[in-house]
């Protein structure tokens, strides 16, 4: 019987409080993945505006599409107007689609303004993050300039985040788990002892004994 009471108190206490820290673990380490993710892909699309703004200007001073210069982890793809590649810094062209007019951030960037999405990339078989904008050569064809970051570097922070949390509720539950067992393991000696101790109440000697005790006491 009390070993069937102590180890109620895991299964009463123990396992609710394991659910309920796993519970907000868990959704503390999304809500904060989502949130350094979110902050993450911010900071990729500022580099990215800034790569833009480099080849931008350095197609206005003349610079010719094969002389433009990108930084080493950013892959560079000059689309001509009718969706044609023609020149990418990490693929050959002729290998690449046809047509890239209907890519979500080359179509925000014919319309004029800068047009980012993240995708996986068919050509290269790999997350990518992008950012396209217009522009034209230095003999006055129009063009678009669309640059791109590998997300797995960009991104993996988060990823750490997550298993950094993740881990620490795991750990926490460990604890939790293990005093529980040590507390049920003292309370059942205790209950063990009070439980040999009652028996010995209902001997007449033992009274008798307790009885001539207790005067002598007094």
């Amino acid at each position: 019987m009390a070993k069937a009471r102590t180890a109620s108190l895991i299964w009463k206490i123990g396992i609710p409080m394991t659910v309920v820290v796993l519970v907000i673990g868990v959704v503390t380490s999304l809500m904060i993945s989502s949130q350094s993710r979110s902050l993450l892909t911010t900071r990729a699309e500022t580099t990215l505006d800034n790569v833009l703004a480099m080849v931008y200007r350095q197609m206005s001073n003349g610079v010719p599409v094969d002389r433009l210069e990108v930084p080493g982890d950013v892959r560079f793809t000059v689309i001509s107007a009718d969706g044609k590649a023609m020149l990418d810094s990490d693929h050959p062209v002729e290998d690449m689609d046809t047509n890239l007019l209907y890519r979500p951030e080359v179509q925000e960037a014919s319309m004029g303004r800068v047009g980012y999405s993240q995708r996986y990339s068919t050509t290269l078989g790999r997350e990518m993050l992008f950012a396209a904008r217009q522009s034209n050569t230095p003999d006055g064809d129009p063009v678009i300039l669309r640059v791109s970051l590998n997300t797995d570097p960009v991104l993996s922070p988060s990823i750490g985040y997550f298993m950094l949390i993740l881990t620490t509720t795991i750990v926490i539950i460990l604890v939790l788990i293990c005093g529980l067992y040590l507390l049920q393991s003292g309370l059942r000696r205790e209950i063990d002892l009070i439980a040999g101790i009652i028996p010995t109440l209902d001997d007449p000697k033992s009274t008798a004994m307790a009885r001539r005790i207790s005067t002598r006491n007094v």
